[in-house]
């Protein structure tokens, strides 16, 4: 997407959502506002939790998403820093880019299936967080060294609900080292651009987890 559109979607008091790994490597989502797009980045209101706002660590990556009818807009930027001003605020870096999907893709549910890596190499993981655009993978730590930020894989995961296991391509956007950053070993993994009938078939299975864990009492009916 062209530059000039981002300044056009990500507008001053617009309402976004603020999503990114804690170090647990559970997901953290707050709802927010922009207070506005500067030369500085994205300059956006701290989320209030318990009357107080949320802190989130400098050069923490975060996706802000903007949701519209049936669209998300998604961008993937880096805390800079937090200001202590009359209204909280939370800096970001410029946003480079930013991606246009269906609301329905983004959709993220823990989950426990299977995931294998295709190519040369024998690693297994257990894919641990899951969405029709991307997933969590948790692997052993002496694996993690194969894997770099912005390069891509060939991912093989299998869904109870699939007859067969799903392959396709994917883009490691994050490593989470224990050794360094204090986490488990884990690797985010994105995939915007996996066929639509493979998108659907982990939609489809999300959202029939989604309702046996709603039926079981295990999640409400916000969570996901």
């Amino acid at each position: 997407m062209i530059m000039e559109d981002i300044s056009e979607i990500y507008v001053s008091g617009a309402q976004v959502i603020i999503e990114y790994l804690d170090e647990d490597g559970g997901y953290k989502r707050y709802s927010t506002r922009i207070e506005e797009l500067d030369s500085r980045g994205l300059i956006l209101q701290a989320p209030i939790k318990k009357r107080a706002p949320i802190r989130i660590n400098d050069g923490q990556e975060v996706e802000i998403i903007k949701e519209e009818d049936r669209d998300a807009y998604i961008t993937r930027v880096d805390v800079v820093s937090n200001e202590r001003e009359e209204v909280p605020l939370i800096i970001t870096t410029y946003p480079e880019k930013i991606e246009k999907l269906p609301r329905r893709s983004y959709f993220r549910l823990n989950v426990d299936c299977p995931l294998a890596v295709g190519g040369e190499v024998d690693i297994e993981g257990r894919v641990i967080n899951l969405s029709g655009n991307g997933l969590m993978a948790l692997f052993d730590e002496a694996d993690l060294d194969y894997f770099k930020k912005g390069e891509k894989y060939i991912l093989c995961i299998e869904l109870p609900s699939s007859d067969m296991p799903l392959e396709f391509k994917a883009e490691a956007v994050r490593v989470m080292n224990p050794k360094k950053d204090k986490n488990r070993p884990t690797v985010a993994f994105h995939f915007p651009n996996i066929p639509e009938s493979l998108r659907d078939e982990i939609i489809s299975y999300l959202f029939q987890r989604q309702r046996r864990l709603i039926k079981m009492g295990i999640i409400d009916q916000k969570s996901g």
